[in-house]
């Protein structure tokens, strides 16, 4: 098959409670993931696109510009040159426009997310999610 991340733990959140649940720090948001790929795909190679869509969507305003990753791995990984803030609904008069969905580019050193190999992603500066309405 194709690129494809593990359906079961191909996006694994890092730092988590016991009911799967990742805290946020509101001044300084954070998050921690394992990327790992399903067991028949040709892996995720170097450079590829990852998009991650953060929901529900009209609760995140993360703030425009880019945003920062980093690869954290035992194995050859990089260095994340491309991280932004994106929407995925374009602004209109009826909806503000949110950017709640972060685009990176994996680094074009890293060794493929293939059978064994993983690799852990660190992403910051961006807004934690509004308060509840």
């Amino acid at each position: 098959g194709g690129a494809r991340l593990d359906e079961a733990a191909g996006f694994q959140l890092l730092d988590v409670d016991t009911n799967g649940v990742h805290d946020l720090n509101a001044t300084n948001p954070m998050i921690q993931a394992r990327l790992t790929a399903e067991a028949t795909s040709s892996g995720i190679q170097r450079g590829a696109n990852l998009r991650i869509f953060f929901f529900p969507l009209t609760q995140w305003e993360m703030g425009s510009g880019a945003c920062s990753a980093v690869c954290l791995s035992s194995a050859t990984c990089g260095e994340v040159d491309v991280c932004l803030k994106d929407s995925v609904v374009p602004q209109t008069l009826q909806f503000p426009l949110r950017h709640n969905t972060l685009h990176m580019r994996l680094p074009m050193q890293m060794d493929a997310i293939v059978g064994a190999v993983s690799h852990v992603l660190r992403m910051s500066d961006f807004a934690a999610p509004l308060a509840a309405l």
